[in-house]
């Protein structure tokens, strides 16, 4: 996504993020109510041997200097161009004067300015509590060196929350898988202890193997629901950090991004966490229903997965009874 706002950034890798200069003189916003229209500047500016530059400055629009009160584009009575403080515009010679300028001396009076608003201060977004991978620090170092515009930083901010939510998914589908080899293996279970007199020893030990290929798979597709699990909180701290590192604070994009795009970066990150804390909503067949968070899947999916193996040792204690 681009970045957008009032402060488009520029990056250059010998100086980082240049934040491009508004279009507002601090001078235009100290200039007094008894000043002509057009004149943003007082007499004491222009006077004795300087007062020839009065002319110059009469028609310069302040409203739209990009640096300073002396650069910006003269008005429509002069030419379209940017005048620098010490190179005075020939143009303005009157007749019978020479081609000679006086130059702007060091004693000319400084323009007074305001001092900037102090920055906003962005706070950090506290991630909760979770299975933290071993080598988290080492994978983000890698990440964040590779990061050089604040463009790229909310792209990778938004491609470990779009993970996260993926391994969430994921998480629910090997979970489910899990509970149906359980269920296939009790329901086949308890089959042959009731119909094992009715079969031939061959019979009965090609069950007995398709009961535990169903128990090893639904323990085995348990366990990588676990990963994934773990994976979805993972990704998603991977989100948080990232955008701690590069937008609150004292981060080197913290004041570039305006307030919609933070919002929108934020609420990102919000929703995804809600697939590790607390669930969500999704529309289900037509209707709105509360999806489980991805702990919640696992240890609903273990818990129905040992009741299902449970009954399935049971019955097979009958079979090799009997």
């Amino acid at each position: 996504m681009q970045i957008t706002g009032n402060q488009p950034a520029q990056y250059d890798p010998t100086r980082g993020i240049n934040t491009v200069p508004q279009n507002t003189p601090a001078a235009n916003a100290s200039q007094n109510s008894g000043q002509s229209s057009g004149y943003p500047y007082g007499d004491d500016v222009f006077s004795g041997k300087f007062s020839s530059f009065k002319n110059i400055y009469s028609n310069f629009d302040s409203g739209i200097s990009r640096f300073s009160p002396f650069y910006g584009k003269m008005g429509s009575s002069a030419p379209k161009q940017e005048i620098p403080v010490n190179q005075p515009n020939p143009a303005n010679n009157q007749p019978g004067q020479n081609n000679t300028q006086p130059q702007v001396q060091s004693s000319l009076p400084p323009v007074q300015t305001q001092s900037p608003p102090p920055a906003p201060v962005f706070p950090k977004k506290e991630p909760p509590k979770g299975p933290v991978i071993n080598n988290l620090q080492q994978l983000l170092q890698q990440e964040v060196q590779a990061i050089q515009t604040p463009q790229k930083a909310v792209e990778v901010v938004a491609q470990h929350a779009m993970i996260s939510r993926q391994e969430r998914t994921i998480t629910n589908d090997i979970a489910w898988g899990a509970r149906f080899y359980a269920k296939k293996a009790e329901d086949m279970a308890s089959s042959l202890s009731q119909n094992k007199n009715s079969m031939n020893p061959g019979e009965v030990q090609k069950q007995l193997r398709t009961i535990e290929d169903y128990r090893i798979k639904s323990i085995s597709m348990l366990n990588e629901a676990k990963k994934k699990a773990i994976n979805t909180y993972n990704e998603a701290l991977k989100a948080n950090l990232i955008y701690n590192h590069f937008f609150t604070e004292n981060g080197s994009y913290a004041n570039v991004i305006n307030q919609n795009d933070r919002q929108f970066v934020e609420s990102e990150i919000d929703k995804t966490w809600e697939r590790w804390t607390s669930g969500f909503a999704k529309n289900w067949q037509g209707q709105n229903v509360k999806a489980d968070a991805a702990p919640s899947i696992v240890d609903k999916a273990a818990q129905e997965i040992a009741v299902s193996l449970d009954k399935v040792e049971k019955s097979l204690a009958v079979v090799l009874r009997n």
